[in-house]
């Protein structure tokens, strides 16, 4: 079978999201337990009775498309591909402050809905990356949420640095050949895992404040509590990173 064949490539990809998941442990783990929140969020909006239907299904739609981004790039990224998962990630980002703005506003909400697809023009207007995150807000969940966008963003486009990640051969010495896998150390797993579900956790606060008083007790606290977990697992990854770079150790993945 050719390398570069798509039966090879899905097994490789395969092959990775398994070593990934060893790897990882219980860290994998912190993807469910986002997965769980976005369900009872999205449980939770009905109960926002000033809102119009309109805008309580917008939001709802908008919700779960979040929480399909958020399991695909969680796979991706175990799949060894660490790009594809920031360009899922970043749909993710735009689906959140669109959300936002279409529960805040009833004609948003309808327009999202009807704005026929070929009219890319008319919602450009009503959603553009300004009007998403408004450089005058002073909102820190959004704020936040916009410098992760700006990031991921560098990180998805076409710029040298998310090609660069995949490059396997130099124009130097032959035609550009691309990893199939794009983890190359020790580090590059954890830390686009952790920026994943850390991104999500930033959403998942950018939809709490949306729906403020609709949430019960319990799960305001979860918000909180996934909060403290997330920074536990990444110091854990940031020491073991640092000792495995320490002892030289390679990673060891189908390519």
């Amino acid at each position: 079978m050719a390398e570069d064949s798509i039966d090879r490539i899905a097994e490789t990809w395969a092959a990775n999201y398994k070593q990934s998941r060893r790897f990882l442990g219980t860290t994998a783990m912190l993807c469910e337990d986002l997965l769980g929140l976005y369900r009872r969020i999205g449980e939770s909006a009905g109960a926002a009775d000033s809102r119009t239907t309109e805008q309580q299904a917008a939001f709802t739609v908008l919700l779960m498309a979040c929480q399909r981004h958020l399991s695909a790039a969680c796979i991706t990224v175990m799949q060894g591909r660490i790009t594809d998962g920031y360009v899922l990630t970043r749909s993710a980002v735009e689906a959140c402050a669109t959300a936002r703005l279409c529960f805040s506003d009833a004609t948003l909400a309808q327009a999202w809905l009807e704005t026929p697809i070929e009219d890319s023009r008319t919602r450009r207007a009503m959603f553009s990356t300004g009007k998403l995150f408004p450089a005058d807000t002073d909102n820190d969940n959004l704020k936040l949420l916009r410098s992760k966008f700006s990031f991921i963003s560098a990180q998805a486009h076409s710029s040298i640095f998310s090609v660069a990640r995949g490059l396997k051969a130099t124009m130097g010495t032959t035609a550009p050949v691309f990893w199939t896998c794009e983890i190359h150390t020790p580090g590059d797993l954890p830390a686009a895992f952790i920026g994943v579900i850390d991104t999500h956790a930033v959403m998942i606060r950018v939809f709490a404040e949306v729906l403020a008083g609709c949430l019960d007790a319990p799960l305001v606290k979860e918000i909180r509590d996934i909060e403290d977990r997330i920074r536990r697992h990444e110091g854990k990854w940031r020491s073991e990173t640092e000792a495995r770079l320490e002892r030289k150790e390679s990673v060891v993945a189908p390519r």
